[in-house]
């Protein structure tokens, strides 16, 4: 039971899953440990494929922000009678 649901969860990339059954590990026969192990390097990769996809969406999005500041007009907030 434990097994399926692990697996379930890291085929759908569901990383808080993942933690939550991390936390409650059952006794294992030798072969679904083995599997379970197999399974934990599967997530590793993919936890770590998602955090460097997050940093650089981050990273666009920041450069995007940068852009739209550098290219608007600046503005007075203030009533200016000199001009």
């Amino acid at each position: 039971m434990w097994l399926k649901a692990f697996k379930a969860a890291v085929i759908t990339d569901d990383m808080q899953r993942i933690s939550d059954l991390l936390k409650s590990v059952p006794q294992l026969n030798a072969a679904d440990a083995t599997e379970a192990l197999f399974l934990l390097q599967e997530a590793k990769k993919r936890m770590l494929y998602l955090q460097n996809k997050t940093v650089d969406s981050m990273q666009q999005m920041k450069k995007n922000m940068n852009f739209l500041n550098a290219t608007q007009r600046e503005t007075h907030n203030s009533f200016d009678i000199t001009s």
